[in-house]
């Protein structure tokens, strides 16, 4: 079933991407340090209340890696 064999290809590839994550542990605790310090600086832009003044050069920066891994 080519249902499944999609299925089998994401876990395995999940797998990989598991034990090499497991061969360095600073890089997934880099990874998630960055995800934490763009989502403390970008959550408050896309609250509701703010929405309506949501500036173009604000989302621009949101879609910008680098500017989602600033501290």
């Amino acid at each position: 079933m080519q249902g499944n064999s999609v299925y089998e290809t994401a876990v395995e590839k999940l797998r990989k991407a598991h034990e090499e994550w497991k061969k360095d542990p600073e890089t997934i605790s880099k990874f998630l340090d960055a995800k934490g310090r763009g989502l403390k600086r970008f959550q408050p832009i896309f609250k509701p209340t703010h929405l309506p003044q949501l500036t173009a050069e604000e989302f621009q920066n949101f879609l910008k890696l680098e500017k989602n891994e600033q501290p």
